[in-house]
């Protein structure tokens, strides 16, 4: 099995893939039209886009197939 496989989504939503799109879509469209001395730091930013990240790792590939049913393994 290739690392790709790993990072596909288990059960395909199409829903959930544009909720991910969107939020990061919306957030890059603030960053882009607030003002320079209100945005966030780049750790900030770099911690939303990660913790987006993670949330889709956890609830899209096989990571909670893993966990719900390979616990004891």
């Amino acid at each position: 099995m290739s690392l790709l496989d790993y990072l596909l989504p288990y059960d395909f939503s199409p829903l959930t893939i544009l909720s991910y799109m969107l939020v990061m879509g919306f957030y890059g469209v603030g960053l882009i039209r607030m003002p320079d001395q209100d945005r966030p730091g780049s750790l900030r930013i770099f911690a939303f886009t990660l913790g987006v990240l993670i949330c889709y790792a956890v609830m899209q590939t096989r990571f909670d197939y893993y966990a719900q049913y390979m616990f004891f393994v």
